[in-house]
């Protein structure tokens, strides 16, 4: 793939005037927020976070268009809504689930609250989308079936991933395809499908662009998880900061892609000892960690993840795209990784949500 300066693309989503995309839909979401009628409305961990998910479907809506078309439409505005309440709600009812009490160093939903009414807001925030999505179907009749269908699928892959991952016996904490498997489920899934609502809105489009923007999607997803999961063992004072406690997923029988990669070097003793204890040792966990060198093992396999994604933008050159900001999306995801990158190897408090 042959590189560009060209930023035209990048400084319109991501730049900080009020025009870009970025902070245009901020300040949509902050007036969305305040157009709650009621006490939740003011929750903090609703107005935190870097909005990467509805951005997202900023740059699909632009990689499919030309530079003459308008960004800051008010339904791809709408798309973005119901891709960011999509993913709040993913988020406070998982940190209800992980008895975490803080994001972004801000107090949780559930503290904020209570728990009940951490679960009957979900429903009623899910709800707001839905209607949201119903009246876009409406508008695009092309898309009648297409955003409802992508939408309620994306929820229900979504909350199966969170299934599979709470009804967990020993023995799947450590295999490796059944952890990949609810990542795609949960992390991916949302990733990926809101580049493409963005992409979709676009008229003529390109099957073969689809295709390649949802399995580069997993891939970026995959990415973004395992680095995540990194944390806890690269960087315990960053994840306290940003989470107010040192959330060991394991200890809950919740995921963590690093057990598979550990259970993967054990010697056949120590994988028996591994499977018969019912609550994790973390203590010993982090030293078989450090015995067989798993962070080393990992980082190599996330090279090899990051070689792949980037085969997918080059084949995605080759298709009908908007190649000017196919370099500044690229650009994009990059800074991105860095992001996640710096995390794991500093002290930075730089968020990923």
């Amino acid at each position: 793939m042959k590189y560009e300066n060209g930023s035209f693309y990048y400084n319109k989503i991501m730049g900080d005037s009020n025009q870009s995309c970025k902070q245009y839909f901020h300040n949509r979401w902050i007036a969305f927020l305040d157009s709650i009628a009621m006490p939740y409305k003011n929750a903090l961990q609703l107005r935190v976070g870097n909005h990467l998910r509805p951005l997202l479907v900023y740059w699909g809506k632009a990689l499919g268009s030309d530079m003459d078309d308008d960004l800051l439409d008010e339904d791809i505005l709408e798309i973005a809504i119901c891709v960011e309440t999509l993913h709040k709600v993913s988020i406070i009812v998982d940190d209800l689930i992980d008895h975490d009490t803080k994001r972004h160093n801000k107090s949780t939903f559930h503290i904020q609250y209570t728990p009940e009414e951490t679960i009957i807001f979900a429903v009623y925030l899910m709800g707001k989308a839905f209607e949201k999505i119903s009246l876009l179907s409406q508008k695009y009749n092309r898309l009648t079936n297409t955003l409802n269908d992508i939408y309620a699928k994306t929820l229900q892959e979504m909350a199966r991933g969170c299934l599979s991952e709470l009804t967990m016996t020993p023995e799947k904490l450590y295999d490796y395809e059944n952890i990949v498997s609810i990542i795609c489920k949960e992390t991916s899934t949302l990733i990926k499908n809101s580049l493409l609502l963005g992409y979709l809105t676009n008229f003529p489009q390109n099957f073969e662009v689809i295709q390649i923007i949802e399995e580069m999607g997993d891939k970026i997803g995959y990415l973004f998880q395992t680095m995540n999961d990194l944390e806890p063992f690269c960087s315990a004072a960053n994840l306290i900061h940003h989470k107010g406690s040192l959330n060991m997923d394991f200890e809950h029988s919740r995921k963590n892609i690093v057990l598979p990669y550990i259970y993967a070097s054990c010697s056949i003793r120590e994988k028996k000892n591994l499977l018969k204890s019912e609550k994790k040792n973390t203590e010993e966990i982090l030293c078989l960690y450090e015995k067989y060198n798993v962070e080393k093992t990992i980082k190599s396999d996330i090279r090899d993840i990051e070689n792949e994604i980037e085969k997918y933008f080059s084949l995605l050159c080759t298709k009908d795209i908007n190649l000017s900001c196919l370099i500044d999306f690229q650009k994009f995801y990059k800074n991105i990784i860095d992001i996640a990158k710096e995390r794991l190897n500093s002290k930075s408090e730089e968020p990923i949500d």
